[in-house]
């Protein structure tokens, strides 16, 4: 279950990197991260690239 949750957050996360201009800081604090240095992690490793690197790949 822990996965599923987190799986969605970080989906949700891609969704809100891809389509505004908020910070990286602002979305993960959005979806109830607020430990950026687990989320920078967690979310590198679900998605393969960091957030700062998945918002320039969808550009």
């Amino acid at each position: 279950m822990n996965h599923y949750v987190q799986n969605v957050r970080i989906a949700k996360c891609c969704r809100i990197l891809a389509t505004t201009d908020k910070s990286v800081q602002q979305t993960a604090n959005e979806v109830g991260y607020s430990d950026m240095k687990f989320f920078h992690s967690l979310f590198r490793k679900i998605t393969g690239s960091s957030p700062q690197q998945y918002r320039r790949l969808q550009a």
